[in-house]
């Protein structure tokens, strides 16, 4: 599995946007299930739309099919009227399990698509703040849950303190799953650079558990097309111990379909696509 990600790029950055879904140039992961072991590979990609409904280009999804994911978790997305259109789409190229939070005025919504059928789990409810829930998904598919999550970028003068009690609440809620495999990816908005009072300690909570970190090697998965800043890594997954990462890439390869002049323009994607492959044992 060492290196996957890189050959499938290779292919995947080769299609022509109008391109039709190609998932038939790869064997599915999952499937690989000999000696008690499984091989999976999980995208996760911040759409962009910013809590507003947006049209979703048509090459997003020959994008995230072109890479051959078994499960696709999508944050910063919102329903709009193409989104059956979208679903479709994701259908075709055989992810046939589809769900995402509900929607709920001016907040973004996260999305799970996967191979597998999948049903959803109870997620997170909170007055603390509208944010919190729309951004929480978790599905079971098997033994297996998925949580697609982002953290939201809250404002004011209590925003690093509603962040924190963020973390606790999404710490909270994976204890209560208990021991079972779990996966959990997407845009944490938190780098391991930031400070404890910045949120750090809601990243570092996961790797004092054991969980696995699908943190890439190189890159970065935001830059601030709008101001000179530093970019970060604020995208990642975690996974519960009986996993092991086998490879994890930032992927930018998209940025070829955005038209000059547009980048960072709310509806086109900001962030990298987040490709890890992970392996399972028993």
């Amino acid at each position: 599995m060492q290196g996957a990600i890189h050959t499938a790029l290779r292919v995947a950055n080769q299609v022509a946007p109008s391109s039709p879904p190609i998932a038939a140039f790869f064997v599915t992961h999952a499937m690989d299930d000999d000696s008690n072991r499984r091989h999976m590979r999980i995208l996760s990609w911040n759409l962009n739309h910013r809590a507003c409904r947006r049209m979703i280009p048509l090459w997003i999804s020959d994008e995230i099919i072109a890479r051959n994911p078994d499960a696709i978790f999508l944050t910063e997305y919102v329903e709009g009227d193409d989104h059956e259109h979208f679903s479709e789409q994701l259908r075709a190229g055989g992810y046939m399990s589809i769900s995402m939070t509900s929607r709920v005025p001016r907040q973004n919504q996260t999305l799970i698509a996967t191979r597998q059928m999948h049903r959803v789990a109870p997620g997170i409810k909170s007055d603390l703040a509208d944010a919190i829930t729309p951004n929480f998904h978790m599905v079971i598919s098997g033994d297996l849950r998925l949580i697609s999550f982002r953290m939201p970028c809250f404002t004011g003068r209590d925003a690093l303190t509603t962040k924190q009690a963020t973390w606790d609440l999404l710490h909270q809620r994976l204890r209560a799953e208990g021991d079972v495999p779990c996966i959990i990816a997407g845009d944490f908005n938190t780098a391991l650079t930031d400070s404890n009072a910045r949120g750090l300690r809601g990243l570092t909570q996961f790797i004092e558990r054991g969980w696995v970190h699908g943190l890439p090697r190189s890159g970065h998965s935001w830059k601030d097309s709008k101001h000179d800043r530093p970019a970060r890594v604020i995208d990642h997954l975690f996974a519960t111990p009986n996993f092991k990462v086998n490879d994890a890439v930032f992927d930018w390869g998209f940025t070829r379909h955005i038209p000059t002049g547009k980048q960072g323009v709310v509806g086109y994607p900001d962030h990298a696509i987040l490709l890890v492959d992970l392996e399972r044992s028993a």
